[in-house]
């Protein structure tokens, strides 16, 4: 890695994520939500994001190239970002649907992705339901 990493994530993901990411088919991760929660205004460029299936073990990360976050979202404005990228997202129709409820979002525009086989300790505690933490 050329540059050094500022900080370090751990996005918990469904294995279609890890698949599309490894292909090179998504190169954005995105966070959508109610509220302003990590990575929110916690991740910027350079950053290291470590991939780990949902209930499964880590097999990617990815370098952060650029961060875009939004605040105020409006089903409509969730509709444009779909539209402007949604072949770079995924995500099914489903994915889409529940993300208009949101008012906050993070797109993480990634590079660099490879396959691995472990990553950093993650202290989980039982009925801990994040998707996203954010190493100091």
């Amino acid at each position: 890695m050329s540059e050094l990493a500022l900080r370090e994530h751990v996005a918990i993901v469904q294995p279609w994520v890890i698949d599309a990411l490894l292909a090179g088919a998504k190169t954005i991760e995105s966070r959508f939500s109610r509220d302003r929660r990590a990575p929110f205004d916690r991740i910027a460029k350079g950053d290291l994001v470590f991939f780990r299936e949902t209930g499964g073990t880590y097999a990617a990360q990815a370098e952060v190239r650029s961060v875009r976050s939004f605040g105020g979202l409006t089903p409509d404005k969730v509709a444009q970002i779909e539209a402007r990228h949604r072949a770079r997202i995924g995500g099914d129709d489903a994915f889409w649907k529940a993300a208009r409820a949101a008012r906050f979002a993070t797109l993480v525009h990634l590079h660099r992705c490879q396959a691995i086989a472990s990553g950093p300790e993650l202290d989980r505690r039982p009925g801990d339901q994040r998707a996203w933490f954010v190493l100091d």
